[in-house]
């Protein structure tokens, strides 16, 4: 995985700016195809009230600890983390992660047990994942 912009980037966004290098020049250079997967936890603040900051952040650890080897399985190139959101990047749109292969490929796991969500304020259901010790 890589962090960095090419260097380039920064001087070629500003060549844009004062109109030395055309939009379709730019995106010539930098434009890509690519598939984004966001992830958010549901019930968050809801959570947090019954459980408190500290039960709350480590749901969001566990969280992490369950979702970023997935992701990383099924290729993703890039993933950020910030407050109960995950985001990931893959390089190949048509071959990205899906709900379904996800939920399969969880269920496979031994270090991972499944348990059906029985809150009744969620839109849709969900299988919280708990790391097996």
């Amino acid at each position: 995985m890589t962090n960095d912009f090419p260097p380039e980037l920064l001087e070629d966004s500003l060549a844009v700016q004062q109109g030395e290098l055309s939009d379709e020049d730019f995106h010539q250079r930098y434009r890509r195809q690519r598939a984004i997967l966001t992830l958010g936890m549901t019930g968050f603040t809801s959570t947090a009230l019954k459980i408190g900051e500290l039960g709350n952040l480590l749901r969001i650890l566990d969280a992490q600890k369950v979702c970023i080897p997935v992701l990383k399985d099924f290729g993703a190139n890039l993933i950020r983390c910030f407050a109960d959101n995950m985001a990931a990047i893959f390089d190949n749109p048509n071959e990205t992660l899906l709900t379904e292969r996800t939920f399969v490929a969880l269920k496979e796991r031994t270090d991972i047990l499944l348990n059906r969500q029985n809150s009744d304020d969620q839109l849709f259901p969900f299988y919280p994942a708990v790391l097996v010790t």
